[in-house]
């Protein structure tokens, strides 16, 4: 009876973890700029039939963006689909830390504050795929330790391909957790731990032929692969990690953003340590079991890795995403420290305050928790702005680009292109057209290699662009981009500047820039910009 009441219970708790994630992840919903890398080329594949690596350059979001792009022509040119898909995400991702969380720590409350916890970090919404696939691939670790047979190691191949398809990272770090659990799991017997990391990696491949296949074929493979890691590589040069420390110039400085990041990034690299030290410890005591150990090694494994490829500047933006196995291993770092002495138990209330003090400040909860979000009319409106078609201006969260997205709706067909030389990829969702030169932003000299520009220019040359916006004196674009800068030069002439309403871009900060050969149709009222409909 008790084991059936135990059982129910963890049940319901679970039920109420997965509603009650879905309901908050829905009321503090943003959409950032950031996200809209990932869902104006969604756009270009469900309205142009475009496909990532083969008509634009793409960083290694194959399945994020037609994911996005499946749900397009059923729930509109809109964004409840992203919606629906973030949220789903985010609340089936914080549900498996509450239960990988209570299988390691039998606590449900244990569960539920490590579930709350990584919700409370507020993960960015376009980082659900970390939120979902890494507890998921963890979960299917833990399955194969508790029944080491073929159909659940290829069980968490298919976890790993899937996880990988979204992201190309996913994968790196999945399978690293994957090979290290097989190693413990079969430690002794070294030729089936062979056997076993062998059938691993033919379960993906096979997994994954009929993947690469379609890639060969339609885009390139070796174009792919390119673009990824030429992505990658850029990235890291542009996100390096600087030197965390805390700032205490003065008494207001201590509850700042910039202190809560700084401890919460030291307690982040710290946990790794401690649970591999918790790991040893119960190995020397006798009291962890090899299913044990299998499951925090791997544990381990992806936590490391996480801290090693992900945890980078800006610190607040990439904690929510990658806080899921983090919390799994604080849970039960938390626990064994509370059973060894009174003076553990102190070092972890005073862990545990710190941690509570420094979410809502490295969350920014300010702009996102409040109590407008627990109103249902708030609710209703959000769901309004995010099914109408076309987006309607004032549901832009950017109101930088509103009188910009405006005119570019307004003054373009729905067959041109548009093409802006600076880090705006929503403005080509909120105008509803097409980003050209596969190029959907441009910043930190992402596709800056001569190859790349090649290619932009020669897809600009054969799109319909009667527009390019620039950002007046912009010099930075010009020597990062030479090749594009040079037939926009060549091929562009200067229509007029105007903020289009931005507070923050002063007085002519945008360049509106027409093509010679285009003539306009009528004049924009607000500005006299040239329009092309």
């Amino acid at each position: 009876m008790t084991t059936t009441r135990s059982i129910a219970s963890v049940r319901v708790a679970a039920a109420f973890v997965w509603l009650g994630a879905f309901w908050f992840s829905l009321v503090t919903l943003v959409f950032l700029n950031d996200h809209f890398g990932r869902i104006s080329p969604a756009r270009q594949i469900a309205i142009y039939g475009e496909l990532p690596f083969r008509d634009y350059f793409d960083p290694g979001y194959f399945l994020t963006e037609l994911a996005t792009a499946a749900l397009i022509p059923l729930l509109g040119d809109n964004l409840i689909g992203e919606v629906l898909l973030t949220t789903t995400f985010i609340a089936t991702g914080t549900l498996l830390v509450f239960l990988l969380a209570r299988r390691l720590t039998a606590s449900v409350v244990v569960s539920i504050a490590s579930a709350v916890m990584t919700l409370l970090l507020l993960p960015r919404a376009y980082d659900y795929d970390k939120v979902l696939f890494y507890p998921l691939g963890l979960m299917l670790c833990w399955r194969y330790v508790d029944r080491p047979v073929a159909a659940r190691l290829w069980a968490c191949a298919a976890g790993l391909v899937v996880a990988a398809l979204f992201r190309y990272d996913n994968g790196v770090f999945l399978g690293a957790a994957m090979a290290v659990t097989i190693v413990v799991v079969h430690a002794g017997d070294w030729g089936l731990v062979v056997r076993r990391l062998g059938g691993l990696l033919i379960a993906i491949a096979c997994l994954a032929l009929p993947v690469l296949v379609f890639m060969q074929l339609q885009l390139g493979l070796g174009d792919v692969i390119d673009q990824a890691i030429t992505y990658g590589r850029r990235e890291t040069e542009r996100t390096q990690l600087a030197a965390q420390r805390f700032v205490f110039e003065s008494f207001q400085d201590l509850p700042s953003p910039h202190n809560a990041d700084v401890f919460l990034f030291h307690m982040v690299r710290l946990i790794p340590l401690a649970g591999a030290l918790g790991l040893v410890l119960g190995l020397r005591s006798g009291r962890a079991t090899r299913k044990k150990v299998a499951e925090l090694v791997g544990l381990v494994t992806l936590c490391v890795c996480l801290n090693v490829f992900i945890l980078r500047d800006p610190i607040g933006a990439r904690l929510g995403g990658m806080a899921g196995p983090i919390a799994i291993l604080t849970a039960w770092i938390a626990q064994q420290t509370w059973r060894a002495s009174i003076a553990a138990r102190f070092v972890v209330v005073v862990g545990l305050v710190l941690t509570v003090w420094s979410i809502p400040a490295s969350a920014d909860w300010r702009g996102r928790i409040t109590t407008q979000m627990v109103r249902p009319s708030s609710l209703v409106r959000g769901i309004a702005t995010w099914e109408a078609s076309p987006p309607p201006f004032d549901g832009i969260p950017n109101r930088a680009i509103v009188g910009l997205a405006r005119y570019l709706r307004e003054c373009t067909a729905p067959t041109d292109r548009l093409f802006a030389t600076w880090f705006v990829p929503d403005l080509y969702f909120y105008a509803q057209r097409g980003f050209a030169g596969r190029i959907v932003a441009l910043f930190g000299s992402h596709w800056s290699e001569e190859r790349f520009q090649r290619r932009s220019v020669e897809a600009l040359a054969s799109q319909s662009v009667p527009i390019v916006v620039t950002r007046t004196g912009d010099e930075r674009f010009g020597e990062e981009y030479p090749l594009i800068a040079g037939y926009l030069r060549d091929h562009y002439s200067l229509a007029g500047t105007s903020d289009f309403g931005d507070p923050d871009i002063g007085k002519g900060g945008y360049s509106v820039w027409v093509r010679n050969n285009r003539h306009a149709t009528e004049t924009y009222d607000v500005t006299s910009f040239p329009c092309f409909r």
